[in-house]
């Protein structure tokens, strides 16, 4: 991935919330003891496994706004797949809400490129670390 300029820059508060007004909502989630595509995705992740390769899974976060325009049960519905997920043995290491507040943002569900995303930075190189111990 090239990191453009562009990625580097966080926006404002004002600007998050006035995208909110251009983003459509999200399709509805299919529950996990109905979804094809969540059969599909641990049998892949399964013989991922059988090949010796661990699998983990990190959900990237999404700023508040996006979340808070999403249709009432997707979070419901999204976290019921990813405790299935951790059920059925697989590590998830789910989206943090704290990083919000933070002006880290580039848009509604990219952190940009600057000092600004040093403790999303740092969450994460505490995960690797974490696995590789």
């Amino acid at each position: 991935m090239k990191i453009m300029r562009a990625n580097t820059v966080s926006i404002s508060d004002l600007e998050l919330k006035n995208t909110v007004s251009y983003m459509g909502q999200l399709p509805e989630i299919i529950p996990p003891q109905s979804n094809e595509r969540l059969k599909s995705f641990e049998e892949t992740l399964r013989r991922i496994e059988e090949n010796n390769v661990k699998v983990i899974l990190f959900v990237v976060p999404r700023h508040q706004y996006y979340l808070t325009n999403t249709q009432s049960n997707y979070e419901m519905t999204f976290e019921q797949i990813l405790n299935k997920l951790q059920q059925d043995g697989f590590k998830v290491y789910k989206r943090n809400q704290n990083y919000s507040a933070l002006p880290m943002w580039h848009d509604l569900t990219h952190i940009a490129v600057n000092k600004n995303s040093y403790p999303f930075n740092q969450d994460v190189a505490k995960m690797i670390q974490d696995e590789l111990n």
